[in-house]
């Protein structure tokens, strides 16, 4: 927790004995996960630095995931205004390994889709994806603050690619 390059570890156990419909959600999120995750982050002064890289284990599909997040933020102003405001530039994404399944043709959406017509193989299991993100936050008093931001799936495979606009409000305590 302290010193100059402080690291983490986190665990994220994923349940879904209360979720009534866990068996009719296509996406698998709803199966028994288990992340292991580890955090390192620098101080720079007016910038900072901070990465996350895991692996996720899925009981189904999606399949088994390595995962990581590399975040650059820094006050791009001076005096009490300056030093209030953040702006990030965030890269996060998951590479598929291993447990996935064979490539289909995608039937709940688009249920003409040939190779002789343009269609395209499709495996939500072995999703993989790249998603850049920019922010801005500014600080309203030491233990809230405001963040905007905008991000962009940049590449993926079996990935749904979208755009994303966000807005929160965080308290810190």
């Amino acid at each position: 927790h302290q010193g100059a390059w402080p690291m983490a570890v986190e665990t994220v156990v994923r349940l879904p004995y209360l979720y009534t419909n866990k068996d009719k959600d296509p996406t698998g999120l709803l199966n028994h996960d288990l992340a292991l995750k580890g955090y390192l982050s620098h101080d720079f002064g007016r910038m900072y630095f901070s990465a996350m890289a895991g692996f996720n284990w899925r009981e189904s599909a999606p399949a088994n995931q390595i995962i990581y997040a590399f975040e650059v933020a820094g006050r791009p102003g001076f005096g009490e205004v300056g030093s209030r405001m953040r702006l990030k530039f965030l890269i996060n994404g998951a590479a598929s390994v291993g447990s996935d399944s064979p490539s289909t043709f995608p039937r709940d959406r688009f249920p003409g889709l040939t190779l002789e017509t343009g269609g395209h193989l499709f495996n939500f299991n072995k999703a993989t994806f790249i998603h850049p993100q920019v922010g801005f936050s500014y600080s309203l008093t030491p233990a809230w603050n405001a963040q905007v931001g905008f991000g962009y799936v940049a590449w993926g495979k079996s990935a749904v690619v979208f755009t994303n606009l966000y807005a929160q409000l965080e308290y810190t305590f």
